[in-house]
């Protein structure tokens, strides 16, 4: 089964909030208390980075669900893998996380992986 443009827009805005909010996470994780303080609770709720992260990830399940109406899981999922490339790239830019030369290759083997797969058959 091949993918409409829209299957793949759709697909792809999913991986990219995911990876977003992980940015997000990573953010939010650099500003909270360690889990051993007492006002940890509210400074969770009260974390806007966290707040952001939810709802990006929020969005993107309302995404997932509307492509899976239309696209066979076994089609669809390959492309979540786009945020295991997303991500690493993501972090080296925002937060200068290191990247090597494994991950750019896995990315690299992640992408044919993802076109191998949503390839239709005749």
């Amino acid at each position: 089964m091949g993918l409409s443009l829209l299957q793949i827009a759709i697909l792809s805005s999913f991986s990219v909030l995911t990876a977003s909010a992980q940015m997000l996470f990573k953010k939010a994780s650099m500003t909270l208390p360690p889990l051993t303080s007492f006002n940890v609770t509210f400074a969770f709720v009260t974390n806007i980075w966290l707040i952001g992260a939810i709802i990006l990830n929020v969005i993107a399940i309302i995404l997932w669900v509307i492509v899976l109406q239309k696209t066979p899981l076994s089609v669809a999922y390959p492309f979540a893998a786009l945020a295991f490339i997303i991500v690493p790239f993501l972090a080296w830019y925002i937060h200068n996380e290191a990247i090597s030369v494994f991950q750019i290759l896995g990315a690299v083997l992640i992408v044919a992986g993802i076109i191998v797969a949503s390839m239709k058959v005749s």
